[in-house]
């Protein structure tokens, strides 16, 4: 995670698991001031919630993970494609984009 080059980590397989190891041991250090009633994630994101609570395992989650992430790099180097993020612009100009592209 902090020695690879940038293109080993856009590798969904390296930053699935990085993400995951990030934002636990995050939750770690701060034990202290972070005891949660209640977690939830977004799709990656969940594990890290559930091993945040305790509810699955550290070891689980990081083997669901990586699993997860060689699971998604496979599919990436079968349809090779990419991901983008749109900041700051209105949801009507997005979806006018989308029509015009024929995503939406």
């Amino acid at each position: 995670m902090f020695n690879g080059s940038d293109e080993d980590l856009k590798q969904t397989k390296v930053t699935q698991p990085s993400i995951f190891l990030h934002s636990v041991i995050l939750s770690a250090v701060i034990k202290e001031s972070f005891r949660p009633d209640m977690v939830a994630g977004h799709s990656l994101g969940e594990f890290s919630a559930l091993v945040a609570n305790k509810t699955l395992s550290f070891e689980d989650g990081l083997i669901l993970v990586s699993r997860r992430a060689a699971a998604m790099q496979k599919a990436c180097e079968m349809t090779p494609s990419t991901m983008a993020a749109i900041l700051g612009l209105d949801d009507a100009i997005v979806e006018e984009i989308a029509v015009q592209l024929k995503i939406l």
